[in-house]
Order: structure tokens, then sequence, then C-alpha cells
């Protein structure tokens, strides 16, 4: 069967190559010529029909073994499957035939790309085939993958950046590049012109270098960049550009490479450099080196600008140096030369120079190495000179500045801290003649108070070398404590080790923040006892009253009446001490009115006879065409009184007491001592006695509310706190100077004014204090309230109560007959009575006003406008009908009319 097959295709190759050569010439040199290898196969048998030569060559079997195989057999056995089923489709015209694997006849497998055609073979189907060996292009192919792969990696994963841009848009990018633009990822550079990343200082050299690099497209481009982050800091980079083909079309490839640490690196090593070249010119020191066997000197650069000489002009000998140096010096560097050679230690040493032009220098010779041979001989002297005269002329300033300077300054040895100068201000502070200072120490002079200090100041200076304002407290000679801000530094001077040390006294800053202190405890005193007579007050006015009512209803022999007098005068002693507290905390409500501070002093001085006593001997000083002042002349007087009672406490055992008046004026220079007193025209008023005196603790506390000396029972301790309330109330200010068993004296500075007198507001005497006309009452405190309303009624007013301020507004809204009287609280939730008064006045225009308070907040602090009427708490039944009566006057005198 097998031979019967090959006699058919044996048969059928004749046939074929008898059709060949019927097809014609041409067809059979197209075919035969062929440099591919071409066949032709029998679809039906796979058996090849015809081969060319360079298929017999390609593959390496000869014709007659291709005309004995089929297709099956160059191909390998899994590609059998897929070549069956590219036979059973038919080609029509010609097809490429796809890829495919061959087997050589040395059985090497080879790519190949096949086209084919269908034809007619001797009245069978055939297909003619063309082959293309593609082994060494898809091994190139591989290769190139390959190295596109490993291009690809070796651009993501490089740590510089680069970036691929196609007419200035970049198409690509990688991590690098994000990094060093500061992008979050790849993606937010793609799309953006590379251009907007160049700084804009460097924008049209990067266009022209753009612009020189288009016609040139061969070369490599490297220079360096300023460059933008996204965030806007600024960086430099090296870059290096090429074009490439990128995605089958031109594109520039930019590597770049972070140099901005190098940039700062070099800037800082050029500032650096820069630095030093400045402090060599300003240090103003040379070298130089003496060949003593040639007798030659080398000097450097710096030296002949420190002599004044040029390098032409010198002549390097030894003698022509001598020449320049003052006459009265050269013995110095004879000496120190000698020195040297003899192998001694040469300390530093100055002497004078005088140059060509005349100008007289002062250098100073540091150090000297002497070079010798093997022998000993010396053979070469090296050394420094340093231009000292600006030095020397620096601390001429210094030891005229030090001399002339305000501030305390002191320079010790620091081996001994023995005081080798001090300046004048030193002298003065301390009381120290200078031959009592200079060789001694602190230590001996007993300069330090708590010895402390002084070992504080040691350990900062070995530890840091300085000390910036440390707290001392040091004696003068007198023995006088005193507080300073204590600076000092180790410096060496004229070669010594030493330690300089300033002072700046703050002693009297120090007594400013504590009289700062004790004013800021007084105010809070005052606020708290304010606060306590406020709301006692309200009490107050209740108790007194409802005893007075009670008194008036009871017969003078009932024992009741007795009782109620007493609860009366209970409630006005308690009503007392709270007007001392309010007074101190100055909270209380004063009228002032333009004073003659001596009518006052003389208005009181038979009470003060009386209540000081025989054995106390009293006098005035009262000065002529006397200033006047504003205030409250109730309460003047009592601070007089204080005063008075206090002196006369504190000479048990007689004495004198002295009240004097006088204009004074106060100007910057006693502010600048005393800042807490604003300058200007002032009435002072002074008292002083020749009592027993106080101590400095003493001093410290007189003004603290229930602060005596004074056995129990004797005084409540608010005399001087109240003078202290009523003075500062008023604007004004005290002084007190004592000393124990030299008496005190109290001086009270009030504010001078220049309005006139007028004449006081009274209400008559004999005027009834019944009336019928409407009051609308105003008063947050029940108890009060009801109280104030019951004595209206029974003296035949009508009352209309109100508890809250927006209450009295409706119902002067409401009421329909007229209202002559607002009597209101000043302090109320929601609105003070001054708010209110000013709404009743826009409600009801012809309606009067009266305010009761026990303590102020609607005016001046303290102060009632003299056109205001104010009813004080606690107040009698007889002061509350008064001040209706005062208050309803304009009315009753109108109707009168």
């Amino acid at each position: 069967m097998a031979n019967r097959n090959l006699a058919v295709r044996n048969h059928r190759g004749k046939k074929a190559e008898k059709s060949l050569r019927t097809s014609g010439a041409s067809y059979r040199l197209l075919f035969e010529k062929n440099p591919q290898p071409m066949w032709v196969y029998d679809v039906q048998s796979l058996a090849f029909l015809a081969v060319n030569q360079a298929a017999v060559e390609h593959y390496a079997y000869s014709r007659e073994e291709f005309l004995r195989m089929t297709v099956r057999d160059i191909r390998p056995a899994e590609d059998l499957p897929a070549l069956l089923e590219s036979v059973r489709k038919t080609v029509e015209g010609l097809e490429k035939g796809g890829t495919w694997r061959h087997r050589k006849k040395d059985g090497t497998l080879i790519d190949v790309e096949i086209t084919s055609h269908d034809l007619d073979w001797a009245g069978h189907p055939a297909r003619l085939v063309a082959i293309e060996d593609i082994t060494e292009r898809k091994r190139a192919e591989k290769k190139l993958r390959q190295s596109e792969e490993s291009h690809r990696l070796l651009v993501e994963q490089s740590p510089d950046a680069i970036l691929v841009h196609r007419r200035g848009r970049i198409i690509f990018a990688n991590s690098g590049a994000a990094a060093l633009f500061g992008a979050s990822g790849v993606d937010e550079l793609l799309g953006k012109q590379h251009l907007d990343f160049v700084h804009p200082d460097n924008r049209e050299v990067v266009k022209q270098r753009i612009q020189e690099f288009s016609y040139d497209l061969l070369s490599v481009r490297r220079n360096e960049t300023r460059f933008l982050r996204l965030d806007g800091t600024e960086i430099y980079a090296e870059v290096a550009a090429r074009s490439i083909i990128y995605q089958g079309d031109a594109a520039t490839q930019v590597m770049f490479r972070d140099v901005s640490k190098r940039k700062k690196a070099e800037e800082e090593l050029r500032r650096s450099e820069a630095r030093l070249a400045a402090a060599q010119a300003i240090a103003h020191l040379g070298d130089w080196s003496w060949d003593i066997l040639n007798d030659e000197l080398t000097w450097s650069a710096e030296m002949f600008r420190i002599y004044g000489v040029s390098p032409q002009e010198f002549d390097g000998k030894p003698a022509s140096v001598g020449k320049l140096i003052h006459p009265d010096d050269v013995w110095l560097r004879e000496k120190s030369v000698r020195d040297l050679l003899a192998g001694k230690v040469v300390e530093p040493y100055e002497y004078r120079i005088i140059r060509p032009d005349g100008e007289e220098r002062v250098v100073q010779v540091l150090g000297g190495a002497v070079e010798r041979d093997e022998t000993g001989v010396p053979l070469r002297i090296s050394g420094v000179v340093l231009d000292v005269t600006e030095r020397k002329k620096a601390e001429e300033r210094f030891y005229k500045a030090f001399h002339a300077s305000p501030q305390p300054i002191t320079i010790a040895t620091a081996s001994d801290g023995r005081y080798i100068d001090v300046n004048e201000s030193f002298l003065g502070v301390t009381g120290y003649q200078r031959e009592e200072v200079i060789g001694r120490t602190s230590i001996e002079l007993k300069f330090w108070e708590r010895p402390e200090d002084r070992a504080t100041l040691l350990q900062k200076l070995d530890k840091d070398g300085s000390v910036r304002d440390l707290e001392i407290t040091f004696l003068t000679k007198s023995g006088e404590k005193r507080t300073a801000l204590d600076s000092a530094e180790r410096v060496d001077i004229a070669g010594q080790k030493c330690i300089l040390a300033i002072f700046k006294d703050i002693s009297e800053q120090r007594t400013l923040e504590k009289q700062l202190r004790q004013a800021q405890k007084m105010e809070a005193i005052g606020q708290l006892s304010g606060g306590i007579a406020h709301d006692f007050n309200n009490l107050l006015s209740v108790i007194i009253g409802y005893g007075e009512v009670l008194q008036e209803s009871l017969p003078e022999g009932d024992p009741r009446h007795k009782n109620c007098e007493q609860i009366t005068k209970a409630g006005r002693s308690a009503a007392s001490l709270t007007r001392q507290l309010l007074a101190f905390s100055r909270q209380q409500v004063l009228e002032p009115r333009v004073l003659d501070l001596n009518a006052v002093v003389l208005h009181v001085e038979k009470m003060l006879r009386r209540l000081i006593g025989e054995h106390i001997e009293l006098t005035t000083a009262l000065s002529g065409n006397l200033g006047r002042v504003k205030a409250d002349q109730g309460q003047i007087e009592q601070v007089i009184i204080n005063l008075a009672v206090n002196a006369r406490d504190a000479m048990p055992n007689g004495g004198k007491l002295t009240i004097e008046t006088a204009d004074e004026d106060l100007d910057q220079s006693y502010v600048h001592k005393h800042p807490f007193h604003p300058p200007g025209p002032y009435v002072l008023l002074t008292v002083s006695d020749t009592g027993v005196g106080m101590d400095a603790e003493t001093q410290a506390r007189i003004f603290e509310p229930f602060f005596t000396t004074k056995e129990i029972g004797r005084g409540t301790g608010l005399g001087l706190a109240t003078v202290y309330g009523v003075v500062k109330q008023s604007g004004g200010f005290i002084w007190v100077y004592s000393e124990l068993g030299h008496g005190t004296t109290f001086k009270i500075y009030l504010p001078r004014t220049t309005e006139a007198m007028g004449a006081d507001r009274a209400v008559s005497s004999s005027e009834s204090l019944r009336g019928n006309e409407t009051v609308l009452l105003v008063e947050d405190e029940e108890a009060l309230r009801d109280f104030t309303t019951t004595v209206l009624t029974q003296s035949g007013y009508t009352v209309l109560a109100a508890e809250r301020p927006d209450k009295a507004v409706e119902i002067a809204s409401q009421h329909q007959g007229p209202i002559h009287l607002l009597l209101t609280d000043v302090i109320m939730p929601g609105m003070n009575g001054r708010a209110l008064a000013e709404k009743m006045a826009a409600i009801r225009p012809e309606i009067r006003v009266v305010y009761m308070s026990g303590y102020t907040g609607f005016t001046h602090p303290g102060l009632v406008d003299s056109n205001v009427i104010l009813l004080a708490k606690p107040f009698t039944r007889e002061a509350l009908l008064h001040k209706v009566r005062e208050g309803l006057a304009p009315v009753a005198d109108s109707k009168a009319k």
C-alpha cells in the first residue's frame, strides 16, 4: 500500500513537473529562482508536489526527499491539529497563513510566516506556499522586548527623575519625577507643560536651549537649572536631554538629578569662604618667616598691608624691618629673638611701628617657632603678627565708656576675684572710695547679702562662660540692702583672665512692684468689702425703717418703745460700719462740692480739740489763697477726724498734732519716682503727730480693713481704711512716712479744681413731710419695697410699686392718672436706675426722679451729679420722706403757683 502511495506521489510529481514545464518559462523562473522557500502540496494528502531550490537549501532535504514527504513531516507533533484545521479552510486568493514552526532535516525548529494560494494541480486541489524564516527576527524581537522591559524597569525604578515630552507636553514620567516635583503620583504630571516646572527666572534660557536642541537631534545636552515643585518650593536639578522615538513618534527624554543639597552646600561653602576671607581681612593677621642662614625674611600679603609697604619696596632684610619699628620698642623685638634662639618661651608682646606714610600702628607678635638642624643649630624662625591698632583704640574707648557708664561695672581677676578696676557708678551706689575696693575681693567687702548669690554666679560662669540678669541682693558700705540684676562674663584683658560684671540697680523697681502688689491686694479687699456692705444696706434699711415705724406706734412709757429704740440704734451702728466698708472700697455714694479745705479744717477744729483731749497740743498751719478741691465735705471731715483719732491713740502720754494745708504742683520727676500718681496741681492736706510711730511691716498694712494695733475693744480697724477709700474715690492719693519713736505724717493730695464754689441745695426744715402725690416705686428687694410702700402710704402718698424695671415701664404706660415721682433703686437686674429714668422721661416727660443706692454704679464711680437727688442706703423713715419731698419740691412749687 505504501509503495502504491509512493508511486502515486511520484506520478503526481512528474505530472506536476510536466505541468510546471507547460506553465511557461516565466512561471518556472518565478517559482524556482525565488529566494524564499516555496512549495506546492496536495490539500488532501498533504504530500509535497513541488519544491523550489530555496526550500531544498533552507531545509537541507533533497528534492527527491521532499517529494517523498508530506507537510506533516516538517511540523512538530503538537502543531498538527492546527495544521489540519488550516488545511480544511479554503484559501481565496493570496492569504497570509500566520506564523508556524517548521523542522529542518537536522531537527532544528524554525519560526516561519507563510503566504498561500489555492490552485488546481493536474486536476487535483493543491496549495502554493511561500515561506519566510522569521526565526532571527523573532529572536531579535524577543531580545528587544527584554531590552525594552529592562529599560522600562530601569526608567521606572531609577532614582533620577525621568520625563518624556512631546512638543512640551509631558507624556511619560517615572516615580522619581513624581517625587522630585512633589506629585502624589505620575498621573499628576502627565499632560502638563514641562516649562511650567521651570523657575520663571530661567524659562527664557530653557526655551533657547530647547530651540538649539531641536537643530541638533543627536546631541545630549546637560546643564543645571532651577525648577519649581507643585507646592511652589524651589529646587536645583542637573538636566540631561536627548531625542528618542517614543510610541512610534519623536519625543524628548529629560533626566533630572536633584542637586539642591549640593547647590546649598556649594553656596554655604562660598559664604564660608567669604566669611573666612572677611575675617582674615578684619583680623589683620600676617605671618612671617626668617631664614637665618641667608638672613632673608618672607612675608605674607597681610604683613605688607600691616607695615604699609609694597612687595617691590621690600628687600627682605630684617634690618629694613627694624627701621619700621618705633625706636623706643626696638629692644622688645631684639629681646624676643634672643630668647627664642636660647630656647625660651616667649609670651605675646606688642610694639609700635611707624609706616612709610608716617602712620603709627601697634602690632602684637604671637608665638615664634624655631626650626633647627639635627645638631641644634637654628635655621629658621617663624611667627605671626597681629595688627592690634583698632583693638587698642577700642580699649581706650572702652576705658572711657567704662568710667562714664551709669551702670555699676567691676573688673576682677578670675583666679582670686580681686578687683582690678571699678567705675564711678559702682562707687556711687556702694558708697566706697576707689582705694577701699581695688585689690580686695567682694567677700572682704561683705558685698553679698546672700552668699548663695555669689555661688550661683560662679557656677553659671563655669558652666556657660557668662551670666545674664541674675538677681542678687548686695550691701552698700553703710549696710543698706539693695537689689540688682548682675550680668557677668569671662574676658581676657591684657592677657589676664578676668571677670567683667555689670549691675543694674533695680531696688526702686522692686519697691514699685511691691507697691503695685499692695494696691492690687487693697483693690481685691475693697471689692469684697463693698459687695458685703451693699447686701447689708438693703437689710439695714428694712431693720431701721420698721424699727422706727414700730417705735412711733408705741407710747414712750411702753417698754417695747425702748426695745424698738435699741433696734434702730443697733441698725444705725451697723449702717455706720457698712458706710466705712463702702468708703474703703470706693463704692460709697459721694456728693462732691467745690470746697475750701481751710474752711473744712476750721469747721472741725473745735470738735477735734474735744476729741483728742487736753494732753495733746493741736496746731494748724493753713496756707493763704489755697486752691479749691471738689469732694464730699462730710467725707473729708471724716478723713480729718479719723486721722486725728489715730494720732491721739499714738500719743497716750501727750504730744503734738499738726494739720497743714498747701498748694502742690507735682511734675514728671515726682511721677517718675511715684508712677501711680499722675502729675498736675494738687491741694495738700498734712496731718502729723509726734507719737510712737510705726515699723515698715505695720505701715504695709495700715489701710487694710479690720487691721489694728490697738487692744481688743478699741476701734474697729476701719478708720484708716475709710481714709484710704475716701481719698482714692475723690481722685487723690496718700503718702505716709513714719519711724518708730519719731511719729507719723500723713500727706493727702487732692486734685485742685478751677470750678467756682456754689450754694448747697437744702430742703426747708419747715416743709411738711406728708404729701398726696403719686410715687412710682421700683425696688427688687421685696422687704425694702414693702417698707418703703408702707411709709409713703402712711404719709398720704399714692404708691405704685414694681419689682422690676420692665414692670415699672408697663405701669407708667397704663396708669391713667399723673405720676409725679419715680423712686428707683440704682442697681437692678436687667436695667439700672439711670436707664429706667431715661425711659420714663420718654413716656412721662414731667416725672421727677429720686435714686436709691447703697453704692455707686451709674455715674462716675462714687460721685453723684449735683443735679441728681439720691437717697443713700440704708435710710431711715425720716430720710426717705425728706428725699421724696426734695424730689417733689418743683411739683409743689408749680402747684403753689
